[in-house]
């Protein structure tokens, strides 16, 4: 099977939150890796977007982030806007006391620099263990996690497809078949009929 066809395997919220309280939020690189990974849970960005997130994508005003597409990636219709809970805008202030100030990545590296993708899946696994999760947990994972969350909170699948930045349906469509399936099963198992 190839990796692409994997089903979705969304982490339960208190597995995500567990994740998310692993950096240590006193130290510069904690308060960096926090935000991420409650950006990463929350905002259901793509492990290209959030590192391609710069400080002027920042919207306080109506508390939401300008995500856009990197350069050369094929993923996604473009730019779109996404709405940021108040307990992850509070991980990004706090993130922002640390930040060195001016221009440039919202997230970055000691030198500067964007932080790289293959740094943010090692991150994330490592503090996945951290965390007691025993399976694997990735960027995509927190998407799915993201989109499982708004499922059960009643959101409407075009909706989900538009905070997704999904450009079709199907693919939205695709990662809710699995989410759904147990509750599927409840509905109809408990369906009756007289012969």
């Amino acid at each position: 099977m190839p990796a692409g066809d994997y089903p979705p395997h969304p982490l339960e919220p208190d597995e995500a939150r567990a994740l998310v309280r692993q950096p240590n939020p006193k130290c510069r690189t904690g308060a960096r890796d926090r935000a991420i990974l409650a950006v990463l849970w929350r905002c259901g960005l793509r492990n290209g977007e959030v590192r391609n997130l710069d400080i002027d994508h920042l919207s306080k005003s109506d508390q939401s982030l300008r995500v856009m597409r990197p350069k050369g990636y094929r993923k996604g219709k473009g730019p779109r806007a996404v709405g940021v809970d108040d307990q992850t805008w509070e991980l990004i202030d706090h993130w922002l006391t640390f930040r060195p100030p001016g221009p440039g990545p919202l997230f970055p590296t000691f030198s500067g620099q964007r932080i790289l993708g293959r740094d943010l899946r090692t991150m994330i696994a490592r503090k996945a263990r951290d965390a007691g999760i025993e399976r694997r947990v990735h960027p995509h994972c927190l998407r799915h996690t993201y989109a499982r969350a708004l499922y059960d909170e009643g959101v409407g699948i075009v909706h989900i497809q538009m905070a997704l930045g999904h450009t079709a349906l199907a693919t939205t469509a695709h990662y809710l078949e699995s989410i759904g399936a147990s509750e599927v099963v409840a509905i109809t198992s408990k369906r009756t009929w007289k012969l």
